[in-house]
């Protein structure tokens, strides 16, 4: 399963979800039922949590550097022509990524990559390569910020928008 946050969020009745501690908790919740969460965040990236059980990691069949993670990955910059089958791209790249054995950041900067192209493609027929994707990842391909990487830069951001216009 992997859904958006909002449908996360509805499926587990829980309010909407407006910070990384939020995030962190609703992962919770799906790994009781597993061994792993991808949730998607939108323009917000991407997020993964494991569980620190190298059984139920191993029996996933994912690399052993996944124990225990809790990352978000940040989408990156493009010029979006279409965003319809983003999210699917997203999850496409993570599984390529876990196939290949790439590490949980390495996996969703092929991820959030994937997603990228797909916005930027227009179509899914002219969309990057895995490998394209991967090259343009390891030429420093600038990432937007997302609010859930950083808690404060998240109060602050959340402070800005609340404040009157002067």
């Amino acid at each position: 399963m992997t859904p958006s946050l909002p449908e996360l969020a509805d499926m587990l009745r829980c309010p909407p979800v407006t910070d990384r501690a939020e995030l962190r908790a609703i992962s919770q919740r799906m790994l009781a039922m597993g061994c792993a969460a991808a949730i998607k965040l939108g323009e917000g990236g991407l997020y993964l949590a494991a569980r620190g059980d190298a059984g139920r990691i191993a029996s996933a069949r994912l690399p052993a550097n996944w124990l225990g993670v809790d990352h978000v990955e940040p989408c990156f910059v493009v010029d979006v022509a279409n965003a319809t089958g983003a999210g699917d791209s997203t999850i496409a790249g993570l599984l390529v990524g876990t196939e290949l054995g790439l590490n949980a950041r390495e996996a969703a900067a092929l991820a959030t990559g994937s997603g990228a192209s797909r916005c930027a493609a227009g179509s899914a027929r002219r969309m990057e390569s895995a490998e394209a994707i991967t090259r343009r990842i390891a030429k420093n391909w600038t990432k937007r910020r997302s609010a859930f990487e950083s808690q404060a830069r998240y109060r602050r951001e959340t402070e800005n928008r609340r404040r009157p216009a002067t």
